[in-house]
């Protein structure tokens, strides 16, 4: 059995959290897996790949499956994006920003004619506005950005502003971002959204007071 054909994400400690739910609870979501596209006798997993690793984890060899059945590669496709839509409800925000990306694509190369914001927002289970955000943030193309809203050193929120400028500017704010965090600053979503703003100025003076460990921000370069 083979993993499935698209690969979507990391989600950190997520294995040690399933495994853990295999063996106090049991193996009670099977994995689906499909026969399209494969030779005789092979099957592929659709959904359930972790399922699989965390049974894996837990001394499984056997597993429950269901078999899907598709047409074509498209079907199947879409299927696995609808099906990962449903899981993991954390709202982990990368996560449904990959996802949006994943959908995105999908309706784009099957020339989907309806209006494709509106129905990734439908899929992903979200209201327009809150899928805005996810699509927004995938225009942020330097990934220390994305490692550092992974690591809760920022909020995702509070670095949006930065998807309106170009790679280019976007790493000039990055700098001065990871600058301050290597001070020890704690940047809240008020400060990132004021570094992102006053860019491509940013104040003469910034620096931090140790005691308090606040953000002092002179705008005396604007006198």
């Amino acid at each position: 059995m083979m993993g499935r054909p698209i690969s979507f994400y990391k989600t950190r400690n997520n294995k040690s959290v399933i495994s853990y739910k295999k063996l106090t609870v049991g193996f009670i979501d099977p994995i689906e897996v499909t026969s399209f596209g494969m030779p005789d006798g092979e099957y592929k997993i659709v959904s359930g790949h972790r399922r699989r690793a965390a049974g894996q984890n837990c001394g499984m060899e056997i597993f429950p499956c269901l078999i899907r059945s598709f047409n074509n590669e498209h079907e199947m496709q879409n299927y696995v994006l609808l099906a990962n839509s449903h899981r993991d409800s954390s709202k982990d925000p990368l996560l449904f920003c990959t996802r949006y990306r994943l959908h995105e694509e999908y309706l784009t190369d099957i020339d989907y004619k309806g209006n494709i914001r509106d129905e990734v927002a439908k899929r992903l289970g979200l209201s327009v506005q809150q899928a805005d955000r996810y699509a927004q943030f995938n225009k942020i193309v330097i990934k220390e950005i994305w490692d550092y809203v992974r690591e809760e050193k920022i909020g995702m929120s509070s670095v949006l502003g930065m998807a309106v400028h170009t790679p280019d500017e976007q790493q000039e704010i990055f700098l001065k971002i990871n600058s301050l965090l290597e001070e020890g600053v704690k940047l809240n979503r008020v400060r990132c959204e004021s570094l992102i703003q006053l860019y491509p100025t940013f104040p003469k003076y910034v620096t931090m007071a140790a005691q308090h460990r606040t953000l002092h921000i002179s705008f005396s370069v604007f006198l």
